[in-house]
């Protein structure tokens, strides 16, 4: 009885899965394009702007990266992203978009790959978001929500106001 209850337990706060919202704006920027002979466009861009998620959650970040596009489908990207939350803390996030999407509407994936403080417990934590950019190519606004599955431990250090070391 008691491995039952153990586990039922692990399983409820620990693995089933918790969302957690954002919504992001922000001012995107192509910094640099290369256009080959077939067509196809290599561009690094920069993107700042600012988040606010459950939990009382409000970041800064800034991204930058690259993108392989022809005629505005996404080929492939590579996009680093670090966030100052409104605890001083960090976290750097990698990105890619869907292949095969529009530049300028797309879906994609991030995972948390460092951190400090209690934003350590997301290291690994997947996220999907969907953006949309106004006024391509140039300067540009961006419109993005992202939804991350967490686990209730995870919730629980997030809502917390000491690191997660001290919760360990």
């Amino acid at each position: 009885m008691k491995i039952l209850y153990l586990f039922f337990y692990f399983f409820l706060f620990n693995v089933i899965a918790i969302d957690l919202n954002f919504e992001c704006g922000g001012t995107f920027r192509i910094d640099k394009e290369f256009l080959l002979s077939d067509g196809s466009k290599y561009s690094q861009f920069s993107n700042y702007g600012t988040c606010s998620g459950e939990l009382g959650i409000y970041n800064a970040s800034y991204c930058f990266g690259t993108f392989k596009t022809k005629d505005n489908i996404i080929i492939d990207s590579e996009i680093l992203c670090e966030n100052t939350f409104s605890d001083n803390e960090k976290a750097w996030l990698k990105a890619r978009r869907i292949p095969n999407t529009e530049l300028d509407s797309s879906l994609g994936e991030m995972i948390f790959i460092d951190a400090t403080g209690k934003w350590k417990t997301l290291i690994g934590t997947k996220c999907k978001y969907g953006i949309k950019f106004i006024n391509l190519p140039e300067y540009s606004s961006s419109l993005s929500n992202h939804k991350c599955d967490i686990t209730e431990k995870q919730k629980k250090i997030l809502e917390s106001k000491s690191s997660v070391n001290s919760l360990e």
